[in-house]
């Protein structure tokens, strides 16, 4: 092998065969730092890497992963569910269900009379509740939510050629129309413990918004 020779390039080796081989600035700098490495200890360069330790709390999410896994998402039924009789369901579509809070009643629209009625089943007696004035031959009432006792009824009406949000006192038997003012279409009512309050879905807007509303218990 010749001395370096400067050509076009830059600095470099050339072989008897002229074949040009990798610049030799490249090569000292490499060899500074195997050097360098060689005198931070050679067993350094035969240890394979390690990587860092992770913070405890990092890994929490993943052991309750785990854990969710492998007891089956952590969800446990006290009992597989059932389809209840005493006539609760029929031979048509029984949709909508709603339990009231304390846990009696079971508020749902059904459409076994060949028009979708609201209905309420008392989980206790095991029966259906008569509800007058509720229901109407010419309309459809639907999506009925409970008060906390099971007293107030909302659903949505279809009495007026449109839909409309109401709510059914079974102590007084009849409805109150809370909606006779809204234009567009309204949905999915829902009511507060006490009765009092009414939220639901209204396209009064152009789109679909939250609307709430105050009835005047009596």
């Amino acid at each position: 092998m010749k001395l370096p020779i400067k050509g076009t390039r830059g600095w470099g080796l050339e072989t008897g065969d002229g074949v040009r081989r990798s610049s030799l600035i490249g090569k000292l700098f490499a060899s500074l730092k195997q050097e360098r490495l060689h005198l931070q200890g050679v067993e350094h360069l035969q240890q394979p890497s390690r990587s860092p330790i992770p913070n405890p709390q990092s890994l929490i999410p993943l052991i309750v992963l785990a854990g969710l896994i492998t007891s089956g998402c952590g969800i446990q039924f006290n009992s597989p569910p059932q389809i209840l009789t005493g006539g609760i369901n029929s031979q048509r579509a029984d949709e909508s269900p709603a339990y009231s809070s304390d846990g009696r009643y079971l508020a749902f629209a059904s459409d076994r009379n060949r028009s979708r009625d609201i209905f309420l089943y008392d989980l206790q007696q095991k029966r259906l509740i008569d509800l007058p004035n509720l229901n109407r031959r010419d309309s459809s009432q639907d999506q009925p939510a409970l008060s906390a006792d099971g007293r107030f009824i909302a659903y949505v009406s279809s009495e007026r050629g449109k839909t409309d949000i109401l709510v059914y006192d079974r102590q007084a038997q009849r409805s109150q129309l809370l909606t006779g003012d809204v234009r567009g279409s309204v949905r999915h009512p829902t009511i507060s413990g006490d009765g009092r309050y009414v939220a639901y879905e209204t396209s009064q807007l152009g789109q679909w918004n939250i609307a709430i509303v105050e009835q005047a218990l009596k």
